[in-house]
């Protein structure tokens, strides 16, 4: 779909393709280049998307008795008699046959195309014709056929002018590149129209009312349905046909009144400028910013760079919606139930990994040796688990995070033959270590320590050289009291993100809530990516002083708030806001935090790094050399 536009300061008309419509562009005239803003109209959604500019040159145009549009008005049954199908368009843009009619000739009906190729031609040309005889119109034609070849060059010539200076003024995102503007010293001469009620609706009610009017409605069409220009520019579509119909003269139909030029010229006039003028002085209503869900790819690279843990809970997260070929596009991003709760899911793992606190219940797992399971010869026996032969017991324990952890065993012996009793501790079916257990029924512990990862592993020890002489009677046999796990040891957030959020500690000159705000505040500014305020702080420090309240300690109170600022909107969307959003008259300048994310989620996918971070907050990232600087 074309938009046809007038330019408000040299009147060069020229259509723009209605997919460019809010970009700003430069008037296609060499002499005037101003600059001007595609209007907004509805348009198909299947319209192709590049854009097209074609100037309208004023041409020739061969003599033109009546004219009818079929998608519009039926021609009179009386008169003129629809053709079966719409002719076809040539190829190469050529003016139209001239007709010459006798008395009893019926006036000739053109299609649709050909139409819209007569509108580019300037009706004060059109002239009525003249009748000829056969022989001086053959010679009339063989001189148009010359002339027409060097019309075609000329016209082409022109068209692809106007094209190349238009894709030179606009770039890839419809901004022009030209240092035109339009001064500021240049007032609105915005055409004054006529008043429609009064001068215009007359017009058609004394000329067209007999075929479109509250009694005929040919074609569906009632001109008396249209009180105001409101009503006449919501019905675009019609008027621009109306536009060219009343126009070139093709309606009324020529065997009705005719009006005279200047009741014509009226309603050409109104219709033109009631369509099609665009007030390039005028200031659009930009909206609102979308707010942007981050996507998977920027959730993960976000929560690496905020928290600095190695770890990918987006990979199991619903795939991004897709809308012109990016995951980007904050319309088109949703927010489906299944993915609210993989974030839950994903901010508690993440807290997990990022802040490794493990409480001292959970730190040490003690099985004694009636919970301990067996296979061989294990039996139970006054509170240790006997073996008399080969065999082992076991336990799954649970392990909290990837880590240094300490594996007891409580064992003894009954010695025999030229060794020790030996132990073999496994981790996870592997093999840790062969222990010798040594003394003569004497309990003693040992230990073996090792790099366990997350989660539930078997732990196991087994009595491997069995020993009996009967002849001698000696028999070796092992026993195992308990079998405990440690860990993991040195934790107390050992990562660099716990030693900030845990820098400082409640004590006695020093609150727990007090405590959970220092630690907290600088992380909020890092994860909303923007200054925050006390009281947002407060939110997030309720969470570490309710888990105290229930019997937690105060690095456990500390985790429950990381995860709860990972669920935050303020985390998972990108947020600019405005202090009017409901006036459309506002302008507002986005803060540097919003262009230092724009400028990180464009160029690297996720949040500021610290360089932008520190510009932002030093509010110089927008002058301009910082800013090409930092891009």
């Amino acid at each position: 779909m074309l938009i046809r536009i007038r330019c408000k300061h040299c009147g060069f008309t020229f259509k723009v393709h209605a997919r460019s419509a809010g970009k700003t562009g430069a008037c296609p005239n060499p002499e005037c280049k101003q600059a001007f803003v595609v209007p907004t109209v509805p348009m198909p959604v299947d319209e192709p998307a590049p854009l097209i500019v074609k100037p309208m040159e004023q041409t020739p145009a061969p003599p033109i008795e009546r004219v009818a549009a079929k998608s519009l008005m039926k021609p009179r049954a009386k008169t003129v008699k629809a053709t079966s199908s719409p002719q076809r368009l040539p190829s190469t843009p050529t003016k139209p046959r001239p007709t010459t009619k006798s008395p009893m000739a019926k006036p000739q009906s053109a299609t649709i195309p050909e139409l819209l190729e007569i509108s580019a031609m300037d009706v004060s040309q059109v002239k009525k014709p003249a009748r000829q005889s056969r022989k001086s119109t053959a010679r009339r034609r063989g001189k148009q056929r010359d002339r027409r070849l060097w019309w075609i060059g000329g016209v082409s010539a022109a068209v692809l002018a106007g094209i190349v200076a238009i894709a030179m003024n606009f770039n890839s995102t419809g901004v022009t590149n030209t240092a035109a503007q339009v001064s500021a010293d240049d007032q609105s001469n915005a055409p004054v129209l006529a008043d429609y009620p009064s001068e215009i609706q007359p017009f058609f009610a004394k000329y067209c009312y007999e075929c479109h009017g509250p009694d005929s409605m040919e074609e569906g069409l009632d001109f008396s349905s249209f009180a105001d220009l409101a009503a006449v520019q919501e019905n675009r579509e019609t008027w621009e046909k109306v536009y060219e119909l009343v126009r070139f003269e093709a309606m009324p139909p020529s065997d009705m009144p005719q009006p005279t030029d200047e009741e014509r010229e009226v309603v050409v006039n109104f219709l033109d400028d009631a369509l099609f003028y665009v007030d390039c002085d005028a200031n659009p209503d930009p909206g609102r910013v979308t707010i942007r869900r981050l996507n998977r790819t920027e959730y993960n690279n976000t929560i690496r760079d905020l928290l600095g843990v190695d770890f990918y809970p987006a990979d199991s997260f619903p795939s991004d919606d897709v809308g012109y070929g990016f995951d980007n596009i904050g319309d088109v991003l949703s927010v489906p139930p299944l993915l609210i709760e993989k974030y839950l899911d994903a901010a508690e793992q993440v807290a997990a990994k990022a802040l490794p606190f493990v409480s001292p219940e959970d730190a040490l797992q003690h099985i004694a040796a009636s919970e301990l399971e067996g296979s061989g010869s294990a039996r139970d026996r006054d509170g240790m688990q006997r073996l008399n032969s080969r065999g082992a017991v076991f336990h799954e324990f649970s392990f909290a995070m990837d880590g240094d952890y300490i594996i007891r065993v409580e064992a003894s012996a009954e010695q025999a033959g030229d060794e020790p009793a030996k132990m073999e501790i496994e981790y996870g079916g592997r093999s840790l270590e062969v222990i010798e257990v040594q003394g003569e029924e004497e309990r003693q512990v040992y230990e073996v320590r090792l790099e366990a990862e997350e989660g539930r592993r078997r732990v196991s020890a087994a009595f491997i050289n069995d020993y009996y002489n009967a002849e001698a009677r000696e028999d070796r046999n092992m026993s195992v009291g308990y079998i405990e796990v440690e860990g993991p040891l040195g934790v107390e957030g050992g990562s660099e993100l716990a030693e900030r959020l845990l820098a400082m500690r409640p004590g006695d000159s020093l609150s727990p809530e007090d405590a959970a705000h220092q630690n907290l505040k600088p992380f909020l500014a890092r994860a909303f990516r923007r200054p925050v305020n006390d009281a947002e702080v407060a939110e997030y420090t309720r969470f570490v002083t309710r888990a105290m309240e229930r019997g937690e300690t105060f690095e456990r109170g500390t985790q429950v708030a990381l995860t709860a600022v990972l669920v935050s909107p303020h985390f998972l969307f990108r947020v600019e806001s405005t202090e009017r959003p409901d006036d459309p008259t506002a302008r507002t300048i986005i803060d540097d935090h919003e262009l230092a994310c724009r400028l990180s989620y464009f160029l690297w996918s996720t949040m500021p790094d610290d360089e932008l971070f520190s510009l932002a907050q030093a509010g110089r990232l927008h002058q301009e050399d910082v800013l090409r600087q930092q891009v």
